[in-house]
């Protein structure tokens, strides 16, 4: 079974609906002009400050699954490689989310690398925040997939996540089978 990098800590519903009925789901197409939009924001900051180098597919194998990923970019700097993943937002939070920095944590895994940034872009400003690779969140995101496999592997259709519905493209596909 493969995962991706980018649903870490995601609505294990969304994953399972994902996973299981993938044509069900209703993008806003929005949304993906959103991401296109920051990661072109993303290149023309970057270029100022770092030589940019072309991004892989990249996949973890474990027992029973993988989780494959390719980073936004991966720059060289002064201090070596790094691993960039951009976010586009209409506000810059106190703090970034937890499932950006698990997933960056995921590509720093995958590229073996110590250190990487996030770039949160709202309107005209761009955020920079570093991390390091987190040992205990790699393990906290191998735990949230592997009871993911559990669940689906076992039939089970997994609990949603609150708060996470609003966006989400199997909303009326989930309401529609009464999910909720």
């Amino acid at each position: 079974m493969n995962f991706y990098a980018s649903w870490v800590f995601r609505c294990p519903r969304w994953i399972y609906f994902k996973l299981k009925f993938p044509r069900s789901e209703r993008v806003n197409p929005g949304i993906k002009q959103v991401g296109d939009l920051g990661e072109k924001i993303a290149l023309k900051f970057l270029k100022k400050n770092y030589e940019i180098h072309p991004t892989r597919k990249r996949t973890i194998s474990f027992r029973q699954f993988k989780v494959t990923g390719k980073p936004d970019f991966r720059v060289l700097g002064e201090n070596g490689f790094e691993v960039v993943e951009v976010k586009k937002v209409s506000v810059l939070r106190k703090f970034p989310k937890k499932r950006w920095i698990a997933q960056l944590n995921l590509y720093l895994k995958m590229e073996g690398l110590d250190e990487g940034f996030l770039l949160e872009i709202s309107g005209n400003r761009i955020r920079r925040t570093r991390w390091k690779f987190n040992q205990g969140l790699f393990r906290n995101s191998l735990r949230f997939y592997s009871r993911i496999y559990e669940e689906l592997r076992n039939g089970r259709i997994p609990n949603g996540k609150v708060g996470e519905c609003l966006n989400c493209g199997f909303k009326e596909f989930c309401r529609e089978f009464n999910f909720n």
